[in-house]
């Protein structure tokens, strides 16, 4: 059975801070970098969403694994509410089999319990997400 966001969010609580993140300066700034490795609340969803969706190669492969665990609540929230995939695609890199089972279990509940929500019959508008830019036309030659 999925948790609520509030039970998720106990689950996640003892998961350390990383403090300074090594990022990408070229795609993030570092107040953004900052951002990440401080108070978890206090990041927008719209880069939590960018950290999620991001190439691994962006990221410390050392930090990388607790900035996941770290705003796993914040990612399945999104993942509910946007629902989109590509925000668990650094699961992998994270080292996911390696978590606590606590955590592991809570993010498979969390998963079983929306896939289970969705009916395969019913389809959904697919809604960007707040700071979704369309790539840029491709001209024929």
């Amino acid at each position: 059975m999925g948790l609520n966001q509030s039970e998720l969010e106990l689950v996640f609580a003892g998961v350390p801070r990383v403090g300074p993140v090594e990022g990408c300066t070229y795609c993030y700034t570092q107040a953004e970098l900052d951002q990440l490795g401080a108070d978890r609340a206090g990041v927008p969803d719209d880069l939590v969403m960018a950290f999620a969706r991001e190439s691994d190669g962006h990221w410390n492969e050392e930090q990388y694994g607790l900035l996941w665990r770290g705003l796993a609540p914040r990612i399945l929230g999104l993942l509910e509410r946007w629902r989109d995939e590509m925000l668990l695609k650094g699961l992998t890199f994270a080292r996911f089999g390696t978590w606590p089972e606590p955590e592991r279990s809570a993010v498979r509940g969390a998963l079983r319990a929306r896939w289970r929500g969705r009916s395969p019959r019913r389809r959904t508008r697919w809604s960007p997400p707040p700071s979704w830019v369309p790539p840029p036309m491709r001209t024929r030659i």
